[in-house]
């Protein structure tokens, strides 16, 4: 029996839009003849007389010169095609749209662009009766609705249609449109095209269903599909999950119900997806909304159905969303937009594809960038499909037989994840890649888009730089990335057109793979993982992504010298190779640390003034953890270069992982997805692109400000320690030495405001924590608290606040933030709260029943940590040591009844057997024996021990009396947040040997010191030793 075949050509101008790769036939025992569905389009617009067919399709005016040197320039309207119209009896015209036509125009806007920079011109084009609707957050499109003949007097152009020898229909501006001059410097590029509304409607109405067992059914195919897949050489759902090792995330607990959106070119018959449920007995629900009038009626090709069919194969409780547009260049950009605008998929999938050379006419590459950067910060993974052309991604004969290297997009843009193609035969073989008669995986080098940091290391020797314009030295973006089956002649079983048969394509992996996906963010506790490529390339080698190194070349034409080949390790034929889904989803969804948590370090952090240098960032979460769809935040001071994603400039930025954008002078990175104990890498200041970022013209230590937060915790928080950089003089002068100061007041509630204005000199705080002044207890335990929220640590009588306090509380804390009272009505008066009501703020009080139980309950509040520091609760020095120590750990202090274990620390510690703990000082070693102990022969020797334990290279280092509390309450969290421990040093006298030690082992690393409270708390002669000791400039006397 011959192979059924279905196929649809679709033409367009100036886009080449191909199914990717989809093949099906029936099922027969002797394999027949196998043949490839493609949607094909005819050449740019500006070779429109071979035989164009165009579909409404919208030509893009490009307004954005600063677009890359590969992009052409844009097609223009075309000319009549006379020496075609003898063919077609039909001459192509041009004529204007009639005035009350309802139009839209979409304008792409730049990266980055700030809301505010364009308001005026928004506002310009409402007051003269335009509808103008914002694209994303933060905004990558202005969709504009009015009349043509509103557009024609706002734009100062005239929106013309041309009709082809088809009698298909093109809108287009005569001449480029005249923007407001407030919109002008931010826009890229316009379409314009009749309005439609766009609408959503439901397929079926089967409620999505989890298995009682947790998480989603595994799938089992009824004997219609399983006869078909034996008599075809195909798999069933089934042994596809045996396969990739899927079935373990059937049995995950859901925490969630995910959305995979799927886009689409053609229409599909619910029919065929109601069959296939019923087969497998699966329960996804599959909804459609159409984009500019929707993909037509019809069954279609099957296309659209075969990928519904196979997310559902993998994912069987999905709820999928089919957007349905007619496949011209303006809804290509449409489709891309209402998704990113809509947010609601976790998933986003297309099996169609451009070839680069032809994408490029019209400027779409460039055009969606921004759109699939805005679902990266969206927290949405995209996969695209790699094409079934091999290493020729522009042939698609019999309209298309250009063969020269080439990949397709959007499966090249950065932020996707390209997928393509193997093979294998029974369920226990090994992948090999792709190539048969109908098809081979598609992959190569971009033309348009420079090597993405993530794919540093894995440069192919067939990369260059000129292809692409990048940089000498540097390299081009490569796919695919990840490789699944696609071979139809060993491919999957689906429902298509009323029966079983065989598909293929890595339109079908990269469905399959979006399953895998979708299950992954269904269990993953810290949520959907977002963008994923960063985290592939860190995988490379393990479980998670094995290696594909056996098959033939991906040379479908066979003129292209053997391109490309499998090879160990990364290659052009499969990238990454094949995942294992269950290890997959370990690697990308491991333990989360809570907001604020890991470490930043940056290298260099010495630099000379009015000078260009690079800086890099790395920021590594806590041990043990990793990042799931995460954010990190590094804000420059105001006396370097400001950053930015452009390329050329100072302060050029770049990062190995997630989407990085620039607010002002922070740095925001966001959809950071990083397996377990890895570590992603900020450059301000990347040489490779710019010529690095100006320095201060003083010398000066200067902190980079920094925040980082999982997706889970709703917001970044202040790392606990931020990175330092010494500005030195040319010369290296004594004006370019760190500085050692004194944070005093006039009391101990004096000098913890002016610990608060060393930390917060222009307010900024998340929080403020508040404890009692009189007595230490409370405050010791809260200093890792004040870290966490990012906020300093205040004393107060219990009674009342002070008019200092609340004058420091509301410099640094917003009216609306959260204040946390440490103690119950005793420490902390119930005056001191309606105070704090009365100013606007938020109370949280946390206490216990004593001052151990209160510990306890901080504790808690700082989400029960893996690290517990131990200290006496009933005298002050070993807990002044031991506050910044639970801050760099991301742990807590405990206190313990002397020498004996209080009841409510035994308590927690019996619940939470697995902690890791650290006993600080005799008492709190003797009060639990199985602690790891850090005592020294006195208190100032126990503070050199915990300083050792925790701190080998110091940025900074805080002293304060060993012979007094009250000085020293506050100067907790401001000497965690630079990284450096807090030293018992006598009022008097010399340093203790040991301390003198220890500051000369990290002397190379201390870029500033602080001494808390006066003179009477830390002499003159202390300072002077330790500023010695430090090379640091001492304090005024």
């Amino acid at each position: 029996m011959h192979a059924t075949q279905w196929r649809r050509r679709v033409t367009t101008i100036g886009l080449l839009v191909v199914v990717l790769g989809w093949t099906a036939h029936a099922a027969s025992s002797d394999h027949a003849e196998q043949t490839q569905l493609r949607r094909v389009a005819t050449p740019p617009i500006s070779a429109l007389a071979v035989n164009a067919q165009p579909s409404d399709a919208a030509v893009p005016l490009v307004l954005d010169s600063a677009a890359p040197a590969a992009i052409a320039g844009p097609p223009q309207i075309p000319q009549p095609d006379t020496a075609n119209a003898s063919t077609s009896g039909r001459v192509p015209t041009t004529r204007p749209l009639a005035g009350d036509t309802p139009v839209q125009a979409t304008i792409a806007l730049r990266s980055a662009v700030v809301p505010s920079a364009i308001d005026a011109g928004i506002h310009r084009l409402r007051t003269n009766g335009l509808s103008v609707t914002l694209l994303g957050d933060p905004p990558v499109a202005l969709l504009v609705h009015g009349t043509a003949r509103q557009v024609n007097r706002v734009f100062r152009t005239s929106v013309v249609s041309y009709r082809g020898i088809a009698d298909q229909e093109i809108l287009t501006f005569a001449m480029p449109p005249a923007l407001p001059a407030d919109l002008a410097a931010a826009t890229g590029t316009a379409f314009v095209r009749r309005g439609q509304a766009t609408s959503a409607h439901r397929l079926t109405a089967v409620p999505a269903a989890f298995s009682t067992a947790g998480g989603a059914v595994s799938p089992q195919p009824c004997t219609a599909a399983a006869n078909a897949a034996s008599a075809t050489g195909a798999h069933t759902a089934d042994q596809i999950a045996s396969h990739y090792n899927i079935g373990p995330l059937y049995a995950a607990a859901p925490q969630r119900p995910v959305t995979v959106a799927l886009v689409e070119f053609e229409p599909f018959n619910p029919a065929d997806i109601a069959a296939f449920q019923q087969c497998y007995g699966t329960h996804a629900t599959v909804t459609t909304v159409q984009v500019d009038g929707g993909a037509g009626a019809g069954t279609g090709s099957g296309r659209a159905a075969t990928d519904i069919e196979m997310v559902i194969a993998a994912a069987p409780d999905a709820n999928i969303v089919v957007y349905q547009a007619p496949g011209d260049t303006g809804s290509v950009y449409d489709t891309y937009a209402r998704i990113a605008a809509d947010n609601t998929a976790q998933v986003v999938v297309t099996s169609w594809g451009i070839c680069e050379p032809t994408a490029t006419v019209s400027s779409l590459p460039t055009l969606e960038r921004p759109l699939f950067e805005q679902m990266a910060r969206n927290g949405q993974t995209v996969l695209a499909a790699a094409g079934d052309s091999g290493s020729a991604a522009c042939y698609a004969p019999p309209s298309a037989t250009d063969t020269s290297l080439a990949v397709l997009d959007p499966a090249s843009q950065p932020t996707i994840t390209a997928v393509g193609g193997t093979s294998f035969a029974g369920v226990s073989d090994p992948d090999i890649s792709w190539h048969t008669a109908g098809g081979a995986g598609g992959g190569g080098i971009s033309h348009i888009w420079p090597m993405p940091r993530y794919q540093a290391g894995a440069t192919t020797t067939q990369n260059s730089p000129a292809l692409c314009n990048a940089p000498t030295g540097s390299a081009c973006r490569q796919v695919p990335d990840i490789s699944m089956l696609a071979d139809p002649t060993h491919g999957y079983v689906a429902y298509v057109g009323g029966t079983w048969r065989a598909v293929g394509g890595t339109g079908a992996a990269t469905a399959t793979f979006a399953g895998i996906l979708a299950l992954i963010d269904e269990s993953c506790v810290a949520g959907p993982v977002g963008l994923i490529n960063p985290a592939l390339y860190r995988l490379a080698g393990t479980s998670a992504v094995v290696d594909v190194t056996q098959g033939p070349n991906t040379d479908l034409t066979g003129t292209n010298g053997g391109a490309y080949p499998p090879a160990t390790g990364v290659d052009l034929a499969t990238g990454l190779g094949r995942p294992d889904a269950a290890a997959l989803a370990a690697a990308l969804c491991p333990p989360t640390g809570a907001a604020g948590s890991g470490t930043i370090t940056v290298d260099p952090n010495l630099v000379v003034t009015n000078s260009s240098t690079s800086l890099t960032f790395r920021y590594t979460p806590a041990s043990g953890t990793g990042m799931v769809n995460g954010e990190l935040d590094i804000t420059v001071p105001g006396t370097w270069s400001l950053p930015t994603t452009t390329s050329g400039q100072p302060g050029y930025t770049t990062a190995d992982a997630g989407v990085l954008t620039v607010s002002g002078n922070t740095i925001v990175l966001r959809s950071i997805t990083l397996p377990a104990n890895s570590t992603v890498t900020v450059t301000f200041g990347d040489t490779s692109g710019g010529p690095g970022a100006r320095t201060p013209s003083a010398a000066q230590i200067t902190t980079f400000a920094t925040a980082s937060a999982p997706a889970s915790a709703g917001g970044a928080a202040g790392l606990a320690r931020n990175p330092a950089v010494r500005v030195l003089t040319p010369g290296g002068s004594q004006a370019g030495q760190g500085t050692l100061l004194r944070i005093a007041g006039a009391d101990r509630i004096g000098t913890a405001i002016a610990a608060s204005q060393l930390r917060f000199t222009t307010g900024g705080a998340s929080a403020v924590v508040l404890a009692r002044a009189d007595i230490f207890p409370d405050a010791l335990a809260g200093v890792p608290l004040a870290a966490q929220v990012h906020g300093p640590l205040l004393l107060t009588p219990p009674s009342s606040l002070p008019i200092a306090v609340l004058n420091e509380i509301q410099r640094v804390l917003p009216v609306g933030g959260p204040v946390f009272l440490l103690g119950g009505t005793a420490a902390l008066s119930a005056t001191v709260e309606q105070q704090l009501v009365t100013l606007g703020y938020l109370p949280h009080r946390i206490s216990g029943m004593d001052r151990f139980d209160t510990a306890v309950q901080i504790a808690h509040a700082l989400g029960d940590p893996t690290t517990i520091l131990e200290c006496s609760g009933l005298d002050f020095p070993d807990a002044l040591s031991a506050g910044p120590a639970a801050v760099i750990t991301h742990g807590a202090v405990l206190l313990t009844a002397g020498p004996d274990q209080a009841a409510a620390t035994a308590a927690y510690l019996t619940v939470h057997p697995r902690v890791t703990r650290y006993a600080i000082g005799g008492p709190a070693a003797h009060a639990d024996p199985g602690a790891i102990p850090l005592v020294g022969a006195d208190r100032y020797a126990t503070s050199v021990l915990v300083a050792q334990q925790f701190f080998t290279a110091p940025s900074g280092i805080g002293l304060a009396s060993g012979a007094a509390f009250p000085d020293a309450l506050a100067g907790g969290p401001a000497t965690a947040e630079a990284g450096g421990p807090l030293l018992l040093v006598p009022p008097s006298g010399a340093l203790p040997t040991g301390t003198a030690n220890y500051f000369s082992a990290v002397a190379s690393s201390v870029l500033t010191g602080w001494l808390f409270g006066g003179t009477a708390a830390v002499g003159t002669d202390i300072a002077s030793e330790t500023a010695q000791a430090l090379v640091l400039v001492p304090p005024p006397s």
